[in-house]
């Protein structure tokens, strides 16, 4: 058995030997940003809102027959079904009272257009998308924006589809390599809209080109995105900033 003294001179040993131990580095953590972002960078200007949002969903030339493309049309009404009442867009306020009256995604009430016999184009134009959008308000297949004026409709065009936004000013531009997604306004008589709040029969509604390989985080990244812009920023007018009627949000 180790006496009192055996036992103290091994424990004086062990502790000169961490002495000469080469010093370690301290560890350090980064601080990370204070969450409370959006007060400082957002700001409402009073320009139009869909305070009360109703989003519907569209799924352009969208194949159900093709197992993909059915399960992708799933898991994208499960995300907007769970992000549209959320706090995602009630955290908008109280700049934005983008939630006062709640805000809903009408499951259940998909307009899914089936693609022509030979498949879904190689390209689809904004052209194309409102006539389409117009032609199912007309026979009721899409909500009505008359009777529910806060409607927002959500296009995801097919898999694999080039989209061609002509409706821009300058020259037409492609989401190849220029955009993933866009939201715009538009009437079902086809007139141009002014600067103001949205009347009877004008509507708001984003477009997601959906690529061939899609990537499910990058998709509901950027439909999030427009959700927001089309909530807070209807016509179009955050590139002005300073505007009168114009929001201002930093995305």
């Amino acid at each position: 058995m180790k006496s009192d003294k055996h036992r103290k001179l091994l424990r004086r040993r062990a502790w000169e030997a961490t002495k000469r131990q080469r010093p370690r580095a301290c560890l350090c953590l980064e601080e990370l940003e204070d969450r409370r972002v959006l007060a400082p960078i957002v700001t409402f200007h009073g320009g139009p809102l869909l305070d009360n949002v109703q989003v519907q969903a569209v799924y352009y030339d969208w194949d159900v027959n093709i197992p993909a493309q059915a399960n992708l049309m799933k898991s994208l009404d499960n995300f907007l079904t769970a992000i549209v009442p959320s706090a995602y867009l009630s955290s908008l306020s109280p700049q934005y009272r983008v939630m006062e009256n709640g805000a809903n995604y009408l499951a259940g009430m998909d307009d899914v257009i089936a693609p022509p016999a030979g498949g879904a184009p190689a390209n689809i134009n904004d052209t194309s998308i409102q006539q389409q959008l117009e032609k199912d308000i007309g026979n009721a297949t899409l909500t009505d924006p008359a009777v529910t004026p806060n409607i927002f409709y959500f296009v995801f065009t097919a898999p694999g589809s080039n989209l061609i936004m002509d409706n821009a000013p300058g020259q037409p531009s492609t989401s190849k390599g220029s955009f993933a997604a866009y939201h715009s306004t538009s009437t079902t008589t086809g007139m141009n809209l002014g600067q103001g709040m949205l009347s009877p029969g004008e509507y708001s509604y984003a477009v997601m080109q959906v690529p061939k390989n899609w990537n499910f985080c990058n998709l509901t990244t950027a439909t999030s995105h427009e959700l927001v812009e089309g909530v807070t920023d209807v016509i179009g007018l955050a590139l002005k900033p300073g505007g009168a009627a114009g929001n201002w949000i930093n995305t």
